[in-house]
């Protein structure tokens, strides 16, 4: 029986055994951990000291900050008190000086008025250039008639530039038969046609 228990046992006695030594080393690992914490906790306790220093510096600085506005404010409400008769002068020299200035731009504006009046007046007129080329039609007629020439012209070039290319030109005789052939050629053409 003893053997019987002894068998039994050994291994539970090797299980406790290695139980109890992981226990050991959790109950280390847990009073680490609180030093761990204590040390934590100690810096926790120390914070609200640090924070309510904070605030009270920050308070002092918000403090002197609104002290330096006042003051400022009080500076620049001084300040605006003095400007106020100058803006006043300065808003009368400026309306004065518009006055002036819109009076000048009339008189300017009437004489380019009347200036313009005098020419145009002066184009109604037949005397001049301008006049004639307003009222008479026979500069428009010569001017028709000369654009005519040169399309003309410009046709008989493109047609025949023989005419004017060859050496020193072709006699009006020769230029008059080649004339007369190209139209009855155009006529034939035309008569090919219908």
């Amino acid at each position: 029986m003893f053997d019987v228990l002894s068998e039994t046992a050994t291994p539970v006695a090797t299980d406790l055994q290695t139980t109890l030594r992981k226990f050991n080393t959790t109950i280390d690992n847990f009073g680490k951990n609180f030093e761990k914490l204590d040390v934590i906790f100690a810096k926790l306790q120390s914070t609200p000291d640090l924070l309510n220093k904070t605030l009270t510096t920050t308070n002092n600085r918000i403090e002197d900050l609104s002290l330096s506005f006042k003051t400022d404010a009080e500076k620049v409400s001084a300040t605006l008190d003095e400007l106020k008769p100058i803006l006043a002068n300065f808003k009368t020299i400026s309306d004065s000086l518009k006055r002036v200035q819109l009076n000048q731009t009339m008189v300017k504006t009437q004489q380019a008025l009347t200036a313009l009046n005098e020419t145009l007046s002066k184009f109604k007129k037949n005397n001049n250039t301008v006049g004639r080329l307003m009222t008479e039609d026979s500069l428009y007629v010569n001017m028709n008639k000369l654009i005519l020439s040169l399309n003309k012209l410009s046709e008989h070039l493109n047609s025949n530039p023989k005419h004017f290319f060859a050496p020193l030109g072709k006699s009006k005789k020769k230029v008059d038969r080649d004339m007369q052939k190209q139209e009855e050629e155009k006529k034939k053409a035309a008569a090919q046609k219908k």
